[in-house]
């Protein structure tokens, strides 16, 4: 009897260390599938983040060289009224210096060829390049007007700053209060500048597909002439919802403290078509006549049709290489650049998280029939 009691003994001893074996194996293969996912996810994040640097610092469509601005017969010259204006000015560009694409000598260059002969730099909530900016403004100060500013970009208004050479880049919040952008034009005013608010229809209309606007608490034009604003654009070239803003136009015109200015918003030549540009008459065609004129707010406007952009570049192979990872990074551009709050839909979450859950276990299977 007693060997026969042994037996069951002896069986459930093996299936016992079979089972703690199969529960190890188990467990040590789910941890080497944890890390490798842990991994994987890494990899994507790290992708991301270079997806987004390139598409803010990444290379250029085109190839741009100080040489592709000096052919005139290229130049785009808009038709005006000479005897009443001497100025051409855009209120509204960008450089290297945030998220645009050409030096603050190329801008100057840009603007010249297509009709222009003052404009303001004006990137997102930084001057870093102010000593670069007065360094060309002084070696154009006879044949062109350059001006310093900054675009004061939140995620409830953005703000054009003209004719100031410091800010506290620091002190802009991500979300302004009523008081605060209140305050911000006060001391633009104090400092001897003028304000312009930017591309309303960019900023307040809805999104296409997303049905939301990017800036839904947006101050209203009404509030933002109570607080002393000067210019309000009624055109942006780089406006993706319109060009052309006739409901600024009409404000502006039925308002005797506002004015109209027109705005290239240039990133990248390529990108803008050609259709408005800011009449003035500044007397001894200086910065100080320019300012002078936007605060007494003694502005016209030119409008056209959208015009190509007349200037050939080279295009940039290096661009087509990255191009797929930069689009990635430009989902993600406006919470980086200046704190707007993502957007997210729900539904495109979940499906992003499938996305990468269905190649990784793609990859394991692989990996498991492969080995």
């Amino acid at each position: 009897m007693d060997k026969k009691e042994k037996k069951p003994i002896s069986i459930l001893y093996l299936m016992g260390l079979f089972t703690f074996s199969i529960f190890i194996l188990s467990f040590f293969i789910g941890i080497m599938i944890l890390v490798r996912f842990v991994i994987f996810y890494i990899i994507i994040i790290f992708l991301i983040i270079i997806s987004l640097y390139l598409s803010i610092y990444g290379p250029s469509k085109y190839r741009y060289k100080d040489g592709d601005w000096e052919d005139n017969t290229q130049y785009y010259h808009p038709e005006y009224d000479k005897q009443k204006w001497n100025v051409l000015l855009d209120v509204h560009s960008h450089t290297k210096a945030s998220d645009g694409k050409l030096s603050v000598e190329e801008n100057v260059k840009y603007h010249m060829s297509i009709g222009f002969n003052a404009c303001v730099i004006t990137d997102h909530n930084t001057m870093k390049n102010i000593d670069e900016v007065l360094r060309i403004k002084e070696k154009y100060k006879n044949k062109f007007i350059l001006i310093p500013g900054l675009e004061y970009s939140t995620n409830r208004i953005h703000m054009c700053f003209i004719g100031i050479t410091d800010w506290d880049s620091k002190k802009i919040p991500n979300y302004p209060t009523d008081k605060h952008i209140k305050e911000a034009i006060d001391k633009v005013h104090e400092m001897g500048g003028v304000v312009a608010v930017c591309h309303y229809p960019w900023s307040t209309w809805p999104i296409v597909g997303r049905g939301i606007s990017r800036m839904p608490d947006h101050p209203t034009r009404e509030q933002i002439y109570s607080w002393g604003v000067d210019l309000i654009e009624c055109v942006n070239w780089d406006d993706d919802n319109s060009l052309i803003d006739r409901v600024s136009v009409e404000f502006a015109k039925s308002h005797s403290n506002i004015s109209l200015c027109c705005a290239t918003d240039m990133h990248e030549p390529f990108r803008h078509p050609l259709c408005g540009w800011t009449l003035l008459n500044a007397g001894d065609f200086t910065e100080k006549a320019i300012i002078e004129e936007l605060r007494n707010h003694k502005t016209d406007i030119i409008l056209t049709e959208a015009i190509k952009y007349p200037i050939d570049h080279k295009e940039n192979l290096w661009y087509k290489v990255v191009r797929p990872l930069m689009m990635l990074g430009e989902m993600f551009q406006d919470v980086y650049l200046w704190g707007e709050k993502p957007k997210w839909d729900i539904s495109a979450l979940k499906a992003w998280i499938s996305y990468f859950f269905i190649i990784f276990l793609i990859f394991e299977l692989l990996l498991f029939f492969t080995s």
